[in-house]
């Protein structure tokens, strides 16, 4: 009885404990994990909320939502479940700890129907896919909406599987998987890349038995138009951002991007998978030990097998197309690097949108994560090769179960940046007091920085700011307020009447001056903090509601029952200007 229900349940209680050891080992009371590009919807109901239009009136003076859209959808909706029920570090170690098990489970299940008689090297396979090195790397900022993508390549892998036997079923199979990642979809190259793969399955599937052009035709026409059709309701916004993500791609050093990206790319470390630039220059504590030549050259174990393997029985219509793919995603991955990089720079300058692949390495590495563990799922046949291959995988994937996978990091300025943070009740009484306002006027926070990431100097933290998923309010950034023209005269702070004038005609009712954000000035003497602070002191136009720790929050002087439009009261969204100004600028 027990060799009959142990292959059922064993895989399941494998990635279970796994993920297990990584909660309790990584979970602190009260801390969340915030870092870079990481945010956690501190106030999932707002935040929810803000997303679900397609004119995105929150930040900035308001623009098309694009992505915004489709960011919301499903995983802002699972936080805001998540937190009806958990504190918000609950929530957030639970999602973590869900998409890590999810990697492990749906690859398995993914390999176990392309490959049912491997049921050893299929469990894993999955374990490759959840615990390799390069995803280790990657999980040092853990970003759910990259690792909702990443589960989202197996389980749209099984609705392609679906696709080729049963061909309804596998309609509704992918209709559910690329619903269930769309969040993912945020960052653009995540389209192309579960598309690509998708194809490759299905094209697997083909030569694997009898190849029909016209039948791989149709099924590569469906993958197409499912997605479409699935993710018609955000697509077209990111097709109106075409020419603008053209041109901003064409500004970019592009170039420099892939070249920094491709640094760690070379053939050694793609072989043993140590080739994302998250594991270099010491950026995390055990980025030493995965840096060592000996220790991760233990991963070049699984090439060596698979390989072998595959250019033995390369006269097999599917093992030839699985080596072929094997080396044409590893191209791609190397990027510039050597040999042939001058192709990938070639790629970058003449075809329109290849831009999005700035950084192949973080790009395409989870294309070739995902079908090197497919391929060692089909090839690892003796029971040594898999065990062997299980303990490797352990060994280096040590900081995923030892609490240590979310490591401060120090920078090149000295500073030492917590990954784990309690977010300051300064911030949430200021969220407070702003969300109950009645009047919807926009929120600005002072002063100027140089960067989206902000960083506090009295928490050691860099990275998105809190109150940007605090606020209900049309909020103005201090980062992207000075990348429109608009706002030139945020430029000469010391001119008190002048800047309420203008503040107000843009319908600022708030603003908030954060003096935790010094060492991420600008460098124009005039937005520095003090002088922000006296100019709001000394003028009528904002009056100081309070201070809260590191911040300090003003509020738009009105007259009461005022519906004057003049310096001295804030414009409506809708109203008639009694005359128009003409102001050129140089």
């Amino acid at each position: 009885m027990i060799r009959k229900i142990l292959p059922k349940y064993a895989p399941v209680i494998i990635y279970a404990f796994l993920a297990i050891i990584f909660y309790l080992t990584h979970y602190k009371e009260g801390f969340l994990l915030l870092r870079g590009d990481t945010g956690y919807p501190l106030a999932p109901d707002i935040y929810l909320k803000n997303h679900m239009y397609s004119w995105f009136n929150t930040y900035w003076t308001g623009q098309p939502a694009g992505q915004a859209l489709n960011f919301a959808f499903p995983l802002l909706l699972i936080i805001y479940l998540l937190n009806l029920v958990l504190e918000p570090s609950q929530s957030q170690m639970v999602l973590l700890t869900s998409l890590f098990f999810a990697s492990g489970y749906f690859a398995y299940i993914f390999f176990s129907f392309a490959s049912p008689k491997n049921y050893k090297s299929n469990v894993l396979g999955g374990l490759f896919y959840m615990l390799n090195i390069a995803i280790i790397g990657e999980w040092y900022v853990p970003n759910p909406w990259f690792f909702l993508g990443y589960v989202g390549l197996p389980v749209t892998a099984i609705g392609c599987y679906f696709l080729t036997k049963y061909y309804w079923r596998g309609v509704l199979c992918l209709i559910f998987g690329y619903l269930s990642i769309t969040s993912s979809f945020a960052n653009t190259p995540m389209i192309a890349i579960v598309i690509m793969s998708n194809i490759l399955i299905v094209f697997y599937f083909g030569i694997s038995k009898h190849f029909n052009f016209r039948k791989q035709l149709f099924l590569v026409s469906s993958i197409v138009l499912i997605f479409i059709l699935t993710n018609f309701w955000w697509l077209g916004l990111l097709w109106d951002y075409r020419e603008e993500g053209l041109a901003i791609l064409n500004r970019l050093d592009v170039t420099h991007w892939a070249v920094n990206s491709s640094r760690n790319a070379n053939i050694f470390n793609l072989l043993t998978n140590s080739f994302t630039g998250s594991l270099a220059g010491g950026a995390v504590p055990y980025s030493k030990f995965l840096e060592n030549s000996f220790i991760v050259g233990l991963y070049i174990f699984f090439p060596i097998i698979f390989l072998s393997h595959l250019l033995k029985n390369f006269k097999t219509p599917y093992i030839a197309y699985l080596l072929i793919v094997y080396f044409a995603i590893m191209f791609l991955v190397k990027g510039t690097q050597a040999p042939f990089g001058s192709i990938y720079l070639f790629m970058l300058k003449y075809i329109p949108y290849f831009g999005i692949f700035k950084t192949p390495a973080e790009k395409f590495g989870v294309l070739f994560i995902f079908w090197q563990a497919f391929i060692l799922s089909i090839t690892f046949k003796k029971n040594m090769h898999i065990v062997v291959g299980a303990l490797i995988i352990i060994l280096l994937a040590y900081p995923a179960y030892t609490g240590n996978l979310f490591a401060d990091i120090s920078t090149t300025e000295g500073i030492k940046l917590k990954a784990r943070q309690k977010v300051p009740w300064s911030y949430k009484e200021v969220a407070a007091i702003i969300n109950e306002d009645e009047f919807n006027g926009r929120v600005l926070l002072l002063p100027l920085v140089d960067n989206y990431q902000v960083t506090h100097s009295s928490t050691n933290y860099r990275g998105l700011p809190f109150l940007k998923s605090m606020i209900k309010k049309p909020l103005i950034e201090n980062w992207n307020i000075r990348r429109d023209n608009t706002f030139l005269f945020l430029k000469n702070l010391q001119n008190e009447p002048v800047f309420s004038a203008w503040a107000k005609r843009f319908n600022i009712n708030w603003i908030v001056l954060n003096k935790d954000l010094g060492s991420q000035l600008t460098k124009n003497p005039s937005d520095g903090i003090i002088d922000i602070e006296l100019m709001l002191n000394s003028g009528k136009g904002y009056k100081k509601v309070g201070e809260f720790e590191n911040l300090a929050l003003y509020k738009a002087m009105i007259k009461e029952n005022s519906k004057d439009i003049s310096s001295e009261g804030i414009i409506p969204h809708i109203y008639s200007p009694s005359k128009i100004n003409i102001i050129k600028y140089e």
